[in-house]
């Protein structure tokens, strides 16, 4: 990692560190051979080693760095704070340097598929972490892919989904889960199978209740009660029973 210092703002640090607060920049860059090694003994404890000074223009040093490999979150945190306890001006991320941002592993293969140098140069060390962040985001979704998160969740599935086929085949990796996924297959082709048998013996039922036939209701005759008479069998006129009526009167 190439990191640029000023004389400046290394001599605030060290005039904190050391707590020397009368100092002066020019007192503290007098003596910087000490005072520096002191700085960079401190820095190697988050990680982060001095190795040499490349460019020295005035006040301005660029020097590279190394940076320890990480093997948790913890670490990665540790290491921003040791490139940010130098106060720099600006922080060159070199391929090199990656182990120190990714854990060893898939997310370091794929960040390392994903690098582009021209992506990390330069950068003023309040975007060092949000470029590591989007580097991981890449070397995840792959290339000008994100997470979109206005999708309904079937197929927000299937994009998670193909997302992590793309990233195995990125680390040359096999799938963990294919035989687990083949398990399930096999559990829903059988599943699936017995829900059609049900629905074929359903609706064989049903055809076979809707062809029964029923027995017809058999036809009564009423009878009045008064004189026995079949209602049905009296075919005789009105005018005609008034006048047996009135007859038997």
């Amino acid at each position: 990692m190439l990191i640029t210092l000023s004389e400046r703002l290394l001599s605030e640090r060290i005039r904190e560190l050391e707590n020397i607060p009368q100092f002066t920049v020019a007192e503290i860059t007098s003596q910087m051979k000490y005072y520096g090694a002191r700085l960079f003994q401190h820095i190697a404890e988050y990680g982060v080693y001095l190795r040499e000074l490349c460019i020295q223009n005035g006040e301005l040093g660029t020097f590279r760095f190394e940076i320890a490999p990480i093997y948790s979150d913890e670490d990665r945190a540790t290491r921003f704070n040791g490139i940010r306890f130098m106060n720099p001006l600006s922080v060159t991320v070199e391929y090199s340097d990656l182990p120190g941002f990714f854990q060893n592993g898939l997310a370091l293969t794929a960040a390392q598929e994903a690098f582009m140098p021209t992506d990390f140069q330069d950068l003023p060390p309040h975007e060092l972490s949000p470029a590591i962040d989007r580097l991981a985001q890449q070397a995840l979704f792959g290339p000008g892919r994100a997470p979109d998160g206005d999708v309904p969740a079937e197929i927000a599935a299937v994009q998670q989904e193909q997302d992590f086929q793309f990233f195995l085949r990125r680390a040359g990796l096999k799938d963990p889960l294919a035989n687990l996924r083949k398990v399930d297959e096999y559990h829903r082709q059988e599943e699936a199978a017995v829900q059609a048998q049900r629905e074929q013996a359903y609706e064989q039922s049903a055809t076979a209740n809707s062809e029964t036939s029923f027995p017809k209701a058999s036809k009564r005759k009423w009878v009045s009660r008064k004189n026995q008479t079949t209602v049905g069998e009296c075919r005789c006129s009105r005018k005609e029973q008034q006048n047996g009526i009135h007859q038997s009167t």
